[in-house]
């Protein structure tokens, strides 16, 4: 088992590499260019995969969490789940709170030898509640400080033949655990591999994977509005996961009914999270009304100038333009500068202005439709 945390971060950073090249081929089909070239999410994958890694695993082992060897097997199948489809949700709570839940009732059942795990010492339940603790606190550090040039736009059809923006983000990482295991379950892969005795109890250290995964649409809000309704969601689901841990502590048998609570409440509230943004009265559509933007690349002329997806160009260097054409005609009449009166999405009138390069009126860093 030793060996599977290296698997894990292969295919780790195989998919996140799958994740970066779709997402740079989809925008340059949708819009001639890559919105960000930035491989962010590598960069998130490794710089997460250590600080809370480090942080998960030096918790698990000043706490003392002790598993049982058939438990880890399921954890470690049901985490490939959320990682081969973190492109499309996000199921790692799902997998993790499923395994626990699969192996409390077969061990409960009695329906074979495969979930007897008589070496185990202690309660199993409250350990694993940890890490469930553990999960949803690293998915709201994953969601701190997402940025809108991080969201990635997309394009479908609207009603009355007019196209619609809508955008994804996508992120995840992979988190090596110690886990103890009481000896006797698994031999050490090397002989030099710790062995700890605790109370006559020996016990031999593993490290297994935490996949965490964090996805959001955003089709109708404002980026910065669904990140905080997405993150005031998983502070609540991190708060009882915590008052559930303290419940099992004192009652292991509680560990399943909890469990399947706390992922109904998810389930609930993802729902409702997606039902907000239906609900929004605005759409990051097409316009005749000016010329709306739909994504700024990052460290532009554009992205100085704070303009956000889903604001309305009205007028260019005092000119009013109504398609992308007119928007890059009236640029050109001053090739330094540039001049923006802009309806924001709440529909506030505003002035922008910033230098541009010269000469080069496209290199603006504005994505727009086409």
């Amino acid at each position: 088992m030793a060996y599977y945390i290296y698997c894990f971060l292969a295919l780790g950073l195989a998919v996140v590499n799958v994740l970066y090249s779709y997402r740079i081929r989809e925008e340059r089909k949708l819009f001639r260019v890559a919105v960000n070239k930035d491989f962010y999410e590598g960069r998130h994958f490794i710089k997460h995969m250590f600080l809370l890694g480090l942080g998960a695993s030096a918790i698990t082992t000043l706490l003392g969490v002790v598993l049982p060897k058939h438990l880890m097997f399921l954890w470690v199948g049901a985490s490939l789940l959320p990682l081969l489809s973190v492109g499309l949700v996000s199921l790692g709570s799902w997998a993790l709170l499923g395994a626990g839940i699969v192996y409390y009732v077969g061990t409960w059942l009695k329906s074979g030898s495969f979930f007897t795990d008589t070496h185990v010492h202690g309660t199993w339940e409250a350990g694993f509640l940890l890490l469930v603790v553990i999960y949803y606190g690293s998915k709201l550090l994953l969601t701190h400080n997402v940025r809108a040039e991080w969201l990635s736009p997309r394009i479908k059809a609207g009603k009355r033949g007019r196209r619609v923006a809508y955008y994804h983000w996508r992120e995840f990482t992979i988190l090596p655990v110690v886990i103890f295991l009481p000896q006797g379950h698994m031999q050490p892969l090397f002989s030099w591999w710790p062995v700890l005795n605790f109370q006559g109890n020996h016990y031999t250290l593993l490290v297994l994977p935490l996949v965490v995964t964090a996805v959001l649409n955003v089709s109708k809000r404002l980026p910065h509005e669904s990140i905080t309704t997405y993150q005031q969601e998983l502070r609540w689901l991190l708060g009882l996961a915590v008052i559930m841990l303290g419940i099992t502590w004192f009652f292991p048998q509680a560990f399943p009914y909890l469990g399947s609570l706390l992922l109904v409440i998810e389930l609930v509230w993802g729902i409702k999270r997606r039902r907000l943004e239906r609900q929004a009265p605005n759409w990051y559509v097409e316009t005749n009304q000016g010329v709306r933007v739909i994504a700024v690349q990052p460290e532009t002329p554009a992205a100085k100038m704070n303009l956000q997806p889903g604001d309305i160009i009205l007028e260019c260097n005092n000119i009013p333009v109504g398609s992308e054409e007119e928007l890059y005609s009236a640029l050109q009449k001053n090739p330094v500068y540039c001049h923006l009166k802009v309806e924001t999405y709440t529909g506030d009138l505003k002035i922008k202005e910033s230098a541009i390069y010269t000469d080069s009126p496209h290199e603006i860093g504005l994505i727009l439709f086409h």
